[in-house]
């Protein structure tokens, strides 16, 4: 049987108010490896196994919160499915996609 629909989680973007005590959080309490602090000062997480380059960012914020949520959806189709569901229950969407079988230009 293979995969449809949403394959799994992609990416959570938090909003954090203390960096320090938020890494020591994800890194020694959930395990989460740091891969990279870009120039804004966000950081980027993943899984000890995980094959993409991160599954969380966590941006430095005046106020906690989720910035977005992304998933990893098995076609263009599943992805436009999903959206408007979340939109025919009030969410509000907005997409960006990224097709991983293709190369950077």
């Amino acid at each position: 049987m293979s995969m449809r629909g949403v394959l799994r989680l992609g990416e959570v973007c938090f909003r954090v108010m203390d960096m320090q005590a938020s890494r020591q959080h994800y890194q020694k309490r959930m395990g989460l490896h740091e891969v990279l602090e870009d120039e804004q000062g966000r950081v980027y997480l993943k899984a000890w196994d995980e094959h993409d380059h991160h599954s969380i960012v966590l941006v430095p914020a005046d106020r906690p919160g989720i910035v977005h949520v992304a998933f990893k959806v098995y076609d263009d189709a599943a992805l436009d499915s999903y959206a408007k569901r979340l939109v025919d229950h009030g969410v509000t969407v907005s997409a960006q996609v990224v097709d991983m079988a293709q190369p950077d230009s």
